[in-house]
């Protein structure tokens, strides 16, 4: 196990490798656990709007056959109205066709609805076992909530970073008590992860060494 430097207070002091592991970690387990979340919400939103299509879909197939069933009485109205036995046959004729024709579409719209309840029950074991996962997940960070606690204060005793909420950009101070002074930093050009990490690391690096 490798010694660290004991300061005045006999406190250990990490070096600057190892504090940066320590923000790294933490990052880390930020990081996964954000992934988690949206994992979750991405299942939900898609069972959502499964569920909303065939729901959709239902309602079709019934406004469907409601149509279908008034040309029908609408034809036999007008059929019962005359006496034409050549009109009668064309009409027997339309009605056959239009049975057909609705008997294919009831018949499409049953499969559709068998595959929706198929993809709706594989999204509900997904969206469970994910939950399952999260949960599992959340109970195992908890054990570790003392340490990533510990970690947390090692981060912002060893950085001295304090943040600025209040504005619109990444933005806050860096206090360096050895050099009793106090760094502010704002940054607005867009960053992604990386690049935001390695600049505040620098200006972490600037402040704490500003008078050697």
């Amino acid at each position: 196990m490798e010694d660290h430097e004991m300061g005045d207070d006999a406190t250990p002091k990490l070096t600057w490798d190892e504090a940066k592991g320590l923000c790294e970690e933490v990052g880390a387990e930020f990081e996964k656990g954000l992934k988690d979340g949206e994992r979750l919400f991405q299942l939900k939103a898609t069972f959502n709007n499964r569920r909303v299509s065939l729901i959709d879909q239902q309602k079709s197939a019934r406004q469907t056959v409601i149509d279908m069933v008034k040309e029908i009485q609408r034809i036999q109205q007008y059929e019962d109205e005359r006496d034409n036995s050549a009109e009668m046959v064309r009409r027997i004729e339309e009605l056959d066709r239009l049975k057909h024709e609705l008997q294919h579409k009831l018949h499409e719209l049953k499969e559709e609805q068998l595959v929706c309840e198929a993809n709706i029950e594989n999204l509900i074991l997904q969206y469970d076992f994910a939950q399952q996962q999260y949960a599992e997940e959340c109970t195992a960070s908890g054990r570790d909530i003392p340490r990533l606690k510990q970690t947390i204060a090692v981060y912002a005793s060893i950085t001295g970073i304090k943040w600025d909420f209040s504005s619109e950009h990444i933005a806050g101070c860096i206090h360096a008590p050895e050099q009793q002074s106090l760094h502010t930093f704002e940054l607005r050009a867009p960053h992604n992860d990386f690049a935001v990490a390695n600049e505040l690391w620098q200006l972490i690096d600037h402040a704490h060494r500003a008078v050697e």
